[in-house]
C-alpha cells in the first residue's frame, strides 16, 4: 500500500505475498519502476481494462440498474465470496449491490482460501486450464498435509485426458464419489 498513488488500487490479493495493482497505464508504469528499483518482482497482466479501480466507477450504476431486472435468486450452491471472503448469504447473492461490489473492490481470494482451509479435511478441485490457482492454494500459510489441492486441467492439450483421469482418482481415492 505505500506505493500506491492516487488511482491505483488493489486489485486482487491472490496469496499472502501476491497481489495484482490496477489504475491507470501510467500510473501502473510508474509503480512498475518503483518496485523494480526497490528489488521487488512484478509482471504486466495483459487485462483489456483496469478492473477493480476507480476506472471502473462510471460502469457501476449502470450495472445496478441491470442488475434490478433481473430476478436474483439464492444460491444452491454454497460458495465463497470473493467480495468478503465469507460463505455467501442468500440476501448478499440477491442484492444487485453486492455484484457491482465485484467490479470495484478488491478481489480476497487469498482470505477465501484461508476460510476453505479451515475444514482441515477440505478438497479444492480446480477446474479449468493451467494450475494458478492451485498454486496458490499451496502457497497459502493455512494449508496443511491433510488438505488435498487437485487441478483437473493441464497445460499441455495432450495431456488433458491423463490430468483429468488423475485428478479423479484422487478424489476417488479421498473417498469421493465422482
Amino acid at each position: 500500500q505505500p506505493f500506491l498513488k492516487e488511482g491505483v488500487s488493489i486489485a486482487a490479493i491472490n496469496s499472502p505475498s501476491l497481489c495484482v495493482v490496477s489504475g491507470p497505464f501510467n500510473a501502473i508504469k510508474e509503480l512498475e519502476t518503483q518496485l523494480k528499483a526497490k528489488g521487488i518482482a512484478g509482471r504486466r497482466l495483459d487485462t483489456s481494462h483496469a478492473f477493480h479501480s476507480a476506472m471502473m466507477d462510471p460502469v457501476v450504476e449502470p450495472f445496478i440498474n441491470l442488475l434490478e431486472k433481473i430476478n436474483l435468486k439464492k444460491p444452491s450452491i454454497p460458495y465463497i465470496s470473493n467480495v468478503t471472503a465469507q460463505w455467501i448469504t442468500d440476501a448478499e447473492a440477491k442484492d444487485p449491490h453486492y455484484w457491482a461490489k465485484h467490479v470495484r473492490q478488491t478481489v480476497r481470494f487469498a482470505d477465501g482460501i484461508g476460510q476453505l482451509l479451515k475444514d482441515q479435511k477440505a478438497i479444492l478441485l480446480e477446474v479449468g486450464p493451467g494450475q494458478t490457482l492451485t498454486t496458490f492454494v499451496n502457497q497459502h500459510p493455512a494449508k496443511t498435509a491433510g488438505h488435498i489441492v487437485l487441478s483437473s486441467f493441464t497445460s499441455s492439450r495432450d495431456q488433458e485426458t491423463p490430468a483429468m483421469l488423475t485428478a479423479l482418482g484422487r478424489l476417488w481415492l479421498a473417498g469421493k464419489q465422482v
